[in-house]
């Protein structure tokens, strides 16, 4: 059996998902909100050159500030400080901006 039929009937009833990395609507496969390996592996790159910056006015892709609202506590293996603090900052501001 190869891997794809594999999956396939793993994830025969799973529900259609849009991958937050490239946009596309997929089926469910196992990785929540992405695609796949690649699309797992581009958001872990923007998320590496994010936490790597150095400037004070250098803001993350709005594809990582979207998984990890959605996700703050993920289950696949991140190491986000820096971006912790954004979004926390972000959502400290929500509620004086509706205001």
């Amino acid at each position: 059996m190869s891997v794809r039929a594999l999956f396939a009937s793993l994830y025969a009833n799973a529900p259609q998902q849009t991958c937050v990395y490239c946009g596309a609507v997929a089926q469910y496969s196992g990785w929540d909100s992405l695609c796949n390996r690649t699309c797992y592996y581009g958001l872990c790159s923007l998320l590496g050159d994010y936490e790597s910056s150095t400037g004070s006015t250098v803001q993350p892709d709005h594809r990582l500030v979207r998984y990890f609202t959605q996700y703050p506590e993920p289950t696949h293996s991140f190491l986000f400080e820096k971006l912790k603090v954004y979004l926390a900052t972000l959502k400290a501001m929500a509620p004086s901006a509706q205001q």
